[in-house]
């Protein structure tokens, strides 16, 4: 397995007995003694049958745009570029306005940098399309245990519990 190259990899699914065959893009190569792969999503969840042709992208898809923008989003910011992180969400949810969760990023990302009063708007977006969520919700969510993801993933739980996210 090579970063940068894209596989395909099963994802449980929410809170139900299934996993989701979904392209990935290998961000890592497999570290730790139980090796473990920091990988960023590309697409929304196709059925298997489509899988063996090629895939296409549609520019004009806001969904599957919005989607790429959160995708790399997500990268910017474990990488600490934050800025690049923030326009790439911003982008994100003009594309689609219901791409909850960039607007969960960039609130995290406001609150870091010190823009609260914009961190609260983008978190009462995120609210309003995932209610109830709290940030042991979210932890209790993530399924690797390796070190160098919750270095990251813990500074974005932390610009989320500035940003007003109960605990």
């Amino acid at each position: 397995m090579v970063s940068g190259e894209i596989y395909l990899a099963y994802f449980p699914y929410g809170d139900v007995p299934a996993w989701k065959l979904r392209p990935v893009l290998l961000l890592t190569p497999p570290i730790g003694p139980v090796p473990e792969l920091l990988v960023a999503y590309i697409t929304t969840v196709l059925p298997a049958a489509a899988l063996p042709s090629d895939l296409i992208l549609d520019p004009t898809n806001a969904e599957q745009v919005s989607l790429g923008h959160f995708t790399l989003g997500m990268a910017e910011f474990h990488l600490h570029h934050d800025d690049a992180a923030y326009e790439h969400m911003r982008q994100a949810t003009i594309s689609s306005p219901q791409n909850g969760f960039a607007w969960q990023w960039l609130s995290a990302i406001d609150a870091l940098h010190g823009r609260t009063e914009q961190a609260r708007m983008n978190l009462a977006e995120y609210q309003k399309r995932f209610p109830g969520h709290t940030v042991g919700r979210l932890k209790a969510s993530e399924y690797s245990r390796h070190s160098a993801f919750w270095q990251e993933r813990n500074r974005f739980y932390e610009g989320l519990k500035l940003a007003g996210l109960p605990e």
